[in-house]
């Protein structure tokens, strides 16, 4: 990856239920954090592979959706940084990243 991300990937709590959370992207601006774009609702304590692959998966395809994003995918996808994500999560979204990427045109 570059120095500079193209966009940054994340997961937060929401304040209820304590379990509960997001995972999100936003710009790596100074005010990204104002362009924060809710991507799927999830269950923090919930850490099984498959059930994180197939959030992560409804969360990429749903920013894909927005024409800014569909039309620059591999812009994107291919120089994100991650926050919030343990060691193991960032693996599973780069698998994510990876396979979305190899089924682009």
């Amino acid at each position: 990856m570059k120095n500079s991300p193209n966009i940054i990937f994340g997961l937060a709590e929401l304040p209820k239920p304590k379990t509960m959370g997001y995972f999100y992207c936003k710009p790596p601006s100074k005010y990204g954090d104002f362009n924060m774009k809710i991507l799927a609702v999830l269950d923090l304590y919930i850490t099984d592979t498959p059930y994180l692959t197939k959030i992560l998966t409804k969360g990429i395809a749903t920013m894909l959706k927005q024409e800014k994003y569909s039309i620059k995918m591999q812009y994107y996808l291919e120089n994100y940084k991650t926050e919030n994500m343990e060691v193991f999560v960032q693996a599973i979204l780069q698998e994510v990243v990876d396979t979305r990427l190899n089924k682009s045109p």
